[in-house]
């Protein structure tokens, strides 16, 4: 994609419904989107993501002017910067467990402003990859429920690579009324009736023999659980207590039967 001219704000209109989205484009990228339906679908996809609500039919009513923001605020979060971020929150991903958090975020800051050539602050990083972290969970979530039509989102994969198995993306129990109970333990299951209940409880005197199927990282494992073994520790009991508490709410609405 070329990208000749400055860049503008644009506003484009959604037809059906009349929803307005600004976004910043090129004047090649306008012209060209004026006359070329599968550029502008390309467009939607790359600044909206794939949801029907925010899809763009049209760029036949669009204004071209200035922002009340900061221009170079406003066209920070690019595709490409996106892009970026996410790969750096990877990379950096294990200083995240073992230092102050803050001071992370700073040093990707640093980077993205080098990257971009605009001041970047480490609140905007991590402003913007909580939203990126709601918009993976969510979308999970939604795809992993029987029944529902899959939800697409540009970014997802890349996200997954990496935050699949964490903590705050997958629940240490999970529950529905359409299965027996079930208890997981890595590959162990255990099913009864009316509650379905799924655990992650990964014995962490045997952490060193955890060998994710997707990396297969086992150095990137050890060094997480010698940084955080207190925290795992924690959190573990409190995914007992709350299976604990889930199992006897089970027995007693079956004793109430």
């Amino acid at each position: 994609m070329e990208n000749t001219g400055s860049p503008q704000l644009v506003e484009l209109v959604h037809t059906p419904s009349g929803s307005k989205f600004r976004v910043w484009l090129t004047e090649y990228e306008i012209n060209r989107a004026k006359t070329d339906q599968a550029f502008l679908d390309e467009l939607t996809q790359k600044y909206y993501g794939f949801h029907k609500k925010n899809l763009v039919t049209s760029i036949d009513s669009f204004e071209v002017g200035e922002s009340n923001a900061h221009p170079e605020t406003a066209k920070l979060w690019t595709f490409d910067t996106t892009n970026f971020l996410i790969s750096l929150v990877k990379k950096y991903d294990d200083e995240f467990q073992s230092k102050v958090k803050r001071h992370v975020w700073q040093k990707i800051a640093t980077i993205v402003s080098d990257q971009t050539k605009l001041n970047v602050s480490a609140q905007q990083c991590d402003t913007k990859w909580k939203g990126l972290k709601d918009m993976y969970k969510n979308i999970k979530q939604h795809n992993e429920k029987s029944g529902n039509d899959a939800k697409k989102w540009i970014f997802f994969n890349k996200m997954d690579e990496f935050m699949y198995k964490k903590p705050e993306i997958v629940p240490p129990v999970t529950c529905s009324s359409s299965r027996g109970l079930k208890i997981n333990n890595s590959a162990t299951a255990t099913t009864s009736t009316d509650v379905d209940c799924e655990e992650n409880t990964t014995d962490f005197n045997d952490i060193e023999n955890d060998t994710p199927k997707r990396t297969g990282n086992l150095g990137r494992k050890r060094a997480r659980y010698e940084n955080t073994v207190d925290k795992r520790h924690k959190d573990k009991m409190q995914r007992q207590d709350r299976f604990l508490d889930l199992f006897e709410d089970l027995v007693n609405t079956m004793k109430n039967k």
